[in-house]
């Protein structure tokens, strides 16, 4: 009930920053600093609903654990990224295989798919976004599918990946630099079975843009 109150409160007070930021005499310092509001109203509202999917997560049973098709999921992700960030020129090219992906999980997956989405937009660092999605199955790892995401952004810092991997001897305020995010694609991806890859676009220069890849069991043989 908590969380369904603040999410109201962030909801009241995002309505009432957007309508002065429509307002054609703000401009300059004005501007920025509401915009900057609104974009941090919006993390607000993100991390409560994270929390509160993570709290559904722990108390997800086995039995409803089934089979889910991947490939729409990233399309319909795709479709309301572009309407979530409408201010931005945004530029996915989704790779399909011929026939439609499908992998074990639930329905957290689309939050999945939408939060790194979402990581790759906000740190674009430009109004013009460019992303690349696709499939690969690694040699190593049978009956597994990676759905990879690339960026063209500014990039993820090795301290902050480690912080954002669970690594205790990162600083909080590394981790805190992505938000909780990312963290709650891992815990997802480990309670399906899979993992969760941080890594550069470019190997070794972070700053050529970000590599994640979201590692889970595939369905075979439907």
């Amino acid at each position: 009930i908590m969380a369904h109150d603040l999410l109201n409160f962030n909801q009241a007070v995002l309505g009432y920053l957007e309508l002065v930021s429509s307002k054609k005499m703000l401009e300059g310092d004005n501007k920025r600093y509401v915009e900057s509001a609104i974009e941090q109203v919006r993390n607000s509202s993100q991390l409560i609903e994270d929390i509160q999917k993570m709290t559904r997560l722990g108390m997800l049973e086995e039995r409803e654990i089934g089979d889910v098709n991947l490939t729409r999921v990233i399309d319909e992700s795709i479709s309301d990224i572009e309407l979530l960030y409408p201010d931005k020129k945004i530029k996915i090219d989704f790779r399909k295989e011929d026939e439609e992906v499908y992998v074990k999980g639930t329905d957290f997956l689309y939050d999945v798919i939408i939060n790194i989405l979402t990581n790759s937009v906000k740190f674009s660092g430009s109004d013009k976004v460019s992303i690349d999605v696709s499939f690969s199955r690694p040699e190593a790892a049978e009956h597994l599918i990676d759905t990879v995401v690339e960026d063209h952004g500014i990039g993820i810092p090795d301290k902050v990946k480690d912080a954002l991997m669970g690594d205790r001897e990162s600083d909080a305020k590394s981790r805190r630099a992505r938000g909780f995010g990312l963290v709650f694609v891992r815990a997802i991806a480990d309670h399906f079975g899979g993992s969760l890859i941080l890594d550069d676009r470019i190997a070794g220069d972070h700053t050529k843009g970000t590599r994640i890849v979201l590692r889970l069991p595939e369905v075979l043989h439907r």
